[in-house]
C-alpha cells in the first residue's frame, strides 16, 4: 500500500511538473501594447499593437492621494502616424475587452477599451507598486537608442547638443521593422 501511495505521489509530481514547465513558457516581448487573446497558454498576442519604437511623445505625471499621501505616477504617451493607425484598429477590435501594456515581459497595466482610440494617445498606470518613473526613463532610453540606429546623421550632427539630439530622435517616427 505504501508503494502504491508513493507511486501515485511520484506520478502526480511528474505530471504537475510537466504541466507547469509547459504552461510557464516565457515569450520575450518588446515593451509596448498587446491585445489580450484569452489563449490559456499565453494570453497576449504574439505581435504587439505598438512598441516603444512607435512612441513619439511620453510624459511622466503624478498626483497625490490626499487620503493616504501616496504619490501615483502615470505615463502619458502618443504614438506616431503608423502606430496611431495600428492602435486605432486594435482598439476598435478590442472594445469591451482589455489590452495590456508589457514592460520587461511583465504586464504593467491592462485597461478595458471602451471605444476606438484614433488619436494614438495612451496612459500607463499601475497600482501594483511598479516603478512608473523607471519605466518612463527606460522607454525613453530605448526609443532614443533605436532612433540613433535608424538616423545616425542626427545622432552624429555636431551642430546639435546632446539634449537637442535626444529630443529630435525621440520624436522621430521610426520605420517599421519587417
Amino acid at each position: 500500500m505504501k508503494f502504491y501511495s508513493f507511486f501515485i505521489s511520484l506520478l502526480l509530481l511528474a505530471v504537475t511538473g510537466t504541466f507547469f514547465s509547459c504552461s510557464k513558457k516565457q515569450t520575450d516581448r518588446a515593451d509596448g501594447w498587446y491585445t489580450i487573446t484569452g489563449n490559456a497558454a499565453d494570453s497576449l498576442s504574439r505581435e504587439p499593437i505598438v512598441t516603444y519604437r512607435d512612441f513619439v511623445d511620453l510624459r511622466l505625471d503624478s498626483s497625490v492621494n490626499e487620503a493616504t499621501g501616496d504619490t501615483l505616477f502615470v505615463i502619458i504617451g502618443k504614438t506616431g502616424k503608423q502606430g496611431t493607425e495600428r492602435f486605432a484598429e486594435a482598439t476598435e477590435k478590442s472594445i469591451g475587452k482589455c489590452i495590456a501594456f508589457v514592460f520587461d515581459n511583465t504586464i504593467i497595466s491592462a485597461p478595458q477599451v471602451n471605444m476606438r482610440i484614433d488619436s494614438g494617445n495612451f496612459m500607463i498606470s499601475s497600482r501594483k507598486g511598479d516603478d512608473i518613473p523607471l519605466i518612463y526613463r527606460t522607454l525613453k532610453e530605448e526609443k532614443i537608442e533605436a532612433a540613433r540606429e535608424a538616423f545616425p546623421q542626427i545622432a552624429n550632427d555636431p551642430a546639435l547638443s546632446a539634449a537637442q539630439k535626444d529630443s529630435v530622435l525621440f520624436k522621430a517616427d521610426l520605420p517599421e521593422i519587417k
